[in-house]
């Protein structure tokens, strides 16, 4: 008798041995495999990481050149503004058969050098196109990137209208009654920057052989009209101009906020 509860205590530890070594392979295994699980999402989640980065540097940089575009052009856009007013003030009161330097100045900075904005969207399509937008999980960076869509939409949506008008009255007006010999022979048939330009009007060593042609067709009340409405126009791409200035600089800021992101040193 003693025998048989000697062996069946036995039989019993053995038993209990083989369950706990049961339980400790599937915990051991379970562990394993949750470990292997939780290293590869991490190594994803780090591969991610890093795509983002270069995604946000990329986008960042386009930002960046972008930015200081936009500023340039406002600052043009004012100038022209001004050039405008002037000019339509000239043809209401002054006369038109010896125009003045302040008549050809405003014509130049008013009309003739157009002041358009075009932005650069070549990164932001990349991401669009391939599907790495989702890289950046940022909700508030998803909501800076829509944003920044829309004003560029803005911006080109003015051009286009601006375009428009210039097809269907500056360029006919231009034809009509500006001089076109004028500028070719002040700058020698180059094609110089507007600052340049202007300089060389207002030198004294330089003639002024510019005149409005078919001054009997030339309707002051017309061209008024036709200046007003392209400030208009002008104020209108400003201001479509400082939404995507606006859009921008959030978007910038986001960036360097969520990846660090500073400016690439030219080399």
């Amino acid at each position: 008798m003693a025998e048989e509860e000697i062996e069946s205590k036995s039989e019993n530890v053995k038993l209990s041995k083989s369950w706990q070594t049961y339980l400790f392979e599937f915990v051991s295994l379970t562990l394993a495999v949750f470990m292997g699980f939780f290293a590869e999402n991490l190594r994803e989640e780090m591969a991610e990481r890093k795509q983002a980065i270069e995604l946000a540097q990329n986008l960042y940089d386009e930002l960046l050149t972008d930015s200081i575009a936009v500023g340039q052009t406002i600052s043009g856009r004012h100038r022209m503004n001004g050039a405008l007013l002037a000019l339509k003030d000239y043809v209401r009161d002054s006369s038109l058969s010896n125009v003045s330097k302040g008549f050809i100045k405003n014509f130049f900075s008013g009309i003739h050098y157009s002041n358009r904005f075009q932005p650069t969207d070549v990164v932001l399509e990349q991401l669009k196109a391939s599907g790495s937008l989702s890289y950046f999980k940022s909700k508030e960076l998803q909501r800076l990137i829509h944003n920044l869509g829309g004003a560029i939409s803005h911006v080109r949506q003015r051009n286009q209208i601006e375009l428009e008008f210039g097809y269907t009255y500056i360029i006919p007006f231009n034809v009509k009654h500006i001089d076109q010999e004028y500028l070719p022979k002040i700058t020698d048939l180059r094609r110089v920057p507007l600052n340049e330009l202007l300089g060389l009007i207002n030198r004294d060593s330089i003639p002024i052989p510019f005149e409005i042609t078919n001054l009997n067709q030339f309707k002051r009340k017309d061209v008024i009209n036709m200046l007003l409405v392209y400030r208009n126009l002008v104020e209108n791409g400003a201001s479509a101009c400082n939404y995507y200035r606006e859009a921008n600089s959030k978007l910038l800021i986001e960036l360097r906020k969520e990846y660090q992101i500073k400016p690439r040193r030219n080399k």
